[in-house]
């Protein structure tokens, strides 16, 4: 299917999306047809608001109402079920369904367009709307006065430092990381950049923060250098450093920019036993709290730092990556 240009879609399309069982994700959200029926409620039109500005604050996406999904007894939440053919024009017109959002999103979301598109096929005379909504500039407000992102498979309030951060999307680069574990002949980490900012990065500083307890081999560092040890919360983690000035990341811009390894998945505590018998802390691999952390430093933007809590959790390479 074709996500480049969700506003060209049809009916064919939405069937599409059954029949491949392409699930819910950050920039696809569904929604049965009662989401808008009976909008005398003010509460469902508070919904909708909070559906949508979700979306403009994490990476834009596009919200189809009028399709079902699967509920939690019938396994695989999250996958879209049916068109529901609920939806009639007369009633909820376009110019309505824009209007609710007008009025429950603050401020206003620029090029968010709205699509009905014809059910000729499921249902003769009912529609879906399909909601293209664009990643935004700035930080939108739901009429509850909360900020929203989309998490999952749902929404949630942001926190403020989230909502600083997406405010000033078009004054730094923002730096985001994702990480991936290559399990090939080198066993390693690949770590990708994105610039969700909107201006470009010239010069960048990543660190990780690296559980000793897993080794690393020093020969395929790839740019990274390692530091030293660190205690961050009463744990200690090894330091690695990497420069990453050799090329610009654009705005929108997503590269994977090193490997990380060899390593091994196993624990080596042995170095540091005689430190654990007095420091409990180190010994995290008993605990079970063996977690990867990092901090990102570019041009003029905020340290962006973040943490995978569990780091036998890192997924292998995304499938796009193959």
């Amino acid at each position: 299917m074709d996500f480049e240009n969700p506003l060209d879609w049809n009916e064919e399309n939405l069937k599409a999306l059954i029949d491949h069982g392409v699930e819910e994700r950050l920039d696809l959200e569904y929604k049965a047809s009662d989401s808008l029926l009976d909008l005398t409620n003010p509460r469902k039109k508070e919904e909708i608001g909070k559906d949508v500005s979700a979306m403009a604050n994490s990476q834009g996406g596009i919200i189809i109402y009028g399709m079902t999904e699967n509920s939690q007894g019938e396994g695989n939440p999250g996958l879209p079920k049916e068109l529901d053919g609920k939806l009639d024009p007369t009633e909820i017109s376009k110019e309505r369904l824009e209007n609710i959002i007008l009025s429950n999103v603050s401020p206003r979301i620029p090029n968010l367009t709205i699509k009905p598109i014809r059910l000729d096929q499921t249902n003769p005379g009912k529609i879906a709307y399909l909601v293209d909504i664009p990643q935004s500039c700035t930080a939108h407000q739901s009429k509850d006065k909360r900020y929203y992102k989309r998490f999952n498979f749902s929404n949630i309030a942001m926190e403020d430092y989230e909502v600083r951060d997406v405010m000033q999307r078009n004054r730094f680069p923002i730096i985001s990381l994702s990480i991936y574990y290559d399990p090939g002949p080198i066993k390693s980490l690949r770590i990708n950049l994105k610039n969700e900012g909107g201006i470009a990065a010239r010069n960048i500083k990543l660190i990780l923060y690296w559980p000793p307890e897993i080794s690393v081999s020093n020969q395929n560092l790839c740019g990274f250098r390692q530091m030293g040890n660190k205690k961050i919360d009463g744990a200690i983690y090894a330091v690695y450093v990497a420069y990453l000035n050799t090329q610009c990341l654009f705005p929108e811009d997503e590269t994977p920019i090193t490997h990380f390894g060899d390593i091994r998945f196993g624990y080596i505590l042995s170095e540091w036993n005689s430190e654990a018998t007095s420091d409990p802390c180190l010994d995290r691999a008993c605990a079970g709290t063996l977690n990867l952390k990092w901090k990102v430093y570019a041009d003029d933007m905020p340290p962006q730092t973040g943490e995978i809590e569990d780091i036998y959790q890192i997924p292998n390479l995304a499938p796009t990556e193959g």
